[in-house]
């Protein structure tokens, strides 16, 4: 009869207590736990790293304009990278998102337009910007796919490509990080602006106008 009584005693604490209960409740325990000095310091690298964004803006024609990035070091594995970029290659930033343009009007570069609401209707026109090689040159591209890491370049997200210009020689003025800067060209009218790309020697740009 005690004998019963034990394997029934048994049974019923497996029932209300299966296999993993104490497993699942140091994860639960875990997860109220505070994170480790260590932990919290590798979730600050990681943010101000990868995550910290500056941004360029500029008013034309009464719009706003702005450009998301990263500043990239020129002693990073990035910048080691940029002088093996083969044709029909882009540039990546591993610890940064791409390059985001945001504008609340239509730009004009050269032949090649780029319109607003290109990803919503009534919504300011949104693209990722990747400095690409072409072989003979370097161009901009336009990408309607903004919102991803600066290594996941879709070429069949592709709208438009802008050629650049380009010059590599160094200066007491060359940046230490990737910047990037949107400048207004006229006093008067402010219909016509440039988009300028530094990293070390390298500087990139292009002139653009808008309509107002």
């Amino acid at each position: 009869m005690m004998f019963r009584r034990f394997i029934g005693a048994t049974l019923a604490v497996a029932f209300l207590f299966p296999v993993g209960f104490d497993a699942q409740q140091q994860r639960e325990r875990r997860r109220r736990e505070p994170p480790s000095p260590e932990t919290r310091a590798s979730l600050r690298d990681f943010s101000l790293d990868r995550i910290a964004r500056k941004n360029t803006r500029v008013r034309l024609a009464g719009a706003r304009i702005r450009i998301n990035f990263t500043e990239a070091p020129t002693d990073g594995e990035d910048f080691a990278n940029l002088a093996s970029v083969g044709e029909g290659a882009v540039v990546t930033f591993s610890r940064a998102p791409a390059i985001k343009l945001r504008t609340a009007v239509d730009l004009r570069f050269g032949a090649v337009t780029l319109p607003t609401e290109n990803v919503a209707p009534d919504y300011p026109g949104v693209y990722g910007l990747w400095l690409k090689n072409r072989g003979d040159g370097w161009v901009l591209a336009f990408t309607n796919e903004p919102d991803v890491w600066g290594t996941q370049y879709l070429p069949d997200a592709e709208v438009a490509l802008v050629p650049l210009s380009h010059s590599d020689v160094a200066s007491d003025d060359d940046p230490d990080v990737f910047i990037v800067e949107l400048l207004s060209l006229d006093a008067g009218t402010e219909t016509n602006g440039e988009l300028v790309m530094r990293w070390g020697p390298h500087r990139w740009s292009t002139p653009f106008n808008v309509t107002p």
